[in-house]
């Protein structure tokens, strides 16, 4: 999250993993990302040390050690409201739908019934601030209802960790997609064996025959090109295999 965009509304971007390279989709197609209707007014961002216990069996203490850092924490309140006191005013049940597109963005898209759902990783912008993230807690307490029981006003507690972005596994093509996985490697050949040349139309009566006379119980096909292997030069019209020796 590089660029120097401000953002005067918080923005919640939903992402698949930990790269934050891939964006989490609607059924639609659309990437699924949430505007906030109110900004928070205060967030708390905390920060804690991980230090070793101590080793005495009846002491409560930390050894002092350094056992690395936790992630950080962010939490803050967000209101959602329907009554116009903040702008647009929106039934309850759009007010619900509405909170549920924040759910969706930061918690896990209800839509997606086709696999078994995850908790999204986020990018939280605020202004200047771009944080990586995932969702820890979130507490909907409903303040306000409307005559015929739809919410009116939904107080959102929510509790964000950080998350270490990383570099994605595999490379990227000259034209920024990624490419095709690389071949593995030719398997390694055995020290315990010698090669037998048979022709392709030989039958499995005659693959066995030139086992016994190799005294081998089978004759295994080597699953590589003639020319990879260290060999003589092969007679024409025949197929490499390879044969342990005992």
């Amino acid at each position: 999250m590089s660029d120097s965009k401000l953002y005067p509304k918080m923005v919640f971007k939903a992402y698949t993993d930990n790269t934050f390279t891939k964006r989490r989709k609607s059924k639609s197609g659309e990437a699924l990302e949430y505007t906030v209707l109110i900004n928070p007014t205060t967030m708390d961002r905390s920060f804690s040390p991980m230090t070793t216990k101590s080793k005495h069996a009846r002491s409560s203490n930390s050894s002092g050690g350094d056992g690395g850092l936790n992630p950080e924490t962010y939490k803050f309140d967000l209101y959602f409201d329907g009554t116009g006191v903040a702008g647009e005013a929106m039934p309850g049940a759009k007010l619900a739908e509405n909170f549920q597109s924040f759910v969706d963005t930061v918690y896990a898209y209800s839509g997606d019934s086709s696999k078994k759902m995850k908790a999204n990783f986020v990018v939280m912008c605020f202004g200047s601030l771009e944080f990586t993230c995932k969702l820890s807690s979130l507490s909907a307490n409903y303040l306000l209802f409307n005559r015929d029981g739809t919410p009116l006003r939904i107080k959102a507690s929510c509790t964000f960790s950080s998350v270490k972005k990383e570099k994605p596994s595999e490379k990227k093509d000259d034209k920024g997609g990624t490419g095709p996985e690389p071949e593995p490697p030719l398997p390694q050949e055995p020290d315990n064996c010698h090669y037998v040349y048979v022709c392709p139309g030989d039958t499995p009566e005659d693959n066995a025959a030139k086992a016994k006379e190799n005294d081998s119980p089978s004759l295994l096909t080597a699953n590589r090109k003639p020319e990879d292997m260290k060999q003589k030069e092969k007679p024409a019209e025949t197929e490499l295999l390879y044969t342990p020796a005992y």
